[in-house]
């Protein structure tokens, strides 16, 4: 039986697991694709903006993707996605993101998802709803209204 891990990549490892990674993106981008491309994705792993952490079973079954971020009073780590198979398997490597995390002097971690996450993360405290509107989604629309 071979043992699950977490596994980490540097800059030069991203080209090489790619192939590999690009399915397990696709799935999760389905709820992004307002913010993010498999390309802009890619682009940042390669810039090193982000920072990829994987369960590894034989094969990649599970990515995260983190990104730290810098404000004046404090740093934060945001796990802006995740996905894969075999949950169990990988939320054990949380704790290893978190002590990455302190290290790092992140005041906390952060992730934005669906409501059914807040179970399977039963430590996390939901501080706040993250909601959008879009205005001028309809710029000419939005013209004729000024011009009534």
């Amino acid at each position: 039986m071979v043992q699950n891990y977490l596994k980490t990549y540097q800059k030069d490892d991203i080209e090489n697991i790619w192939p590999e990674l690009v399915p397990l993106i696709k799935k999760v981008l389905k709820k992004h694709e307002k913010d993010y491309t498999l390309e802009s994705i890619k682009e940042m792993l390669l810039n090193q903006e982000v920072q990829l952490w994987t369960s590894y079973n034989e094969q990649i079954e599970a990515f995260v993707l983190t990104h730290i971020a810098i404000y004046p009073k404090h740093k934060i780590c945001d796990i802006f996605m995740c996905g894969g198979s075999n949950l169990g398997n990988w939320l054990e490597f949380m704790e290893h993101i978190k002590i990455w995390a302190r290290s790092l002097d992140c005041k906390s971690i952060r992730f934005q998802g669906r409501k059914g996450w807040k179970r399977i993360f039963p430590d996390f405290k939901q501080t706040k709803i993250i909601m959008e509107e879009e205005l001028w989604a309809d710029p000419q629309r939005h013209q004729l209204q000024q011009l009534k």
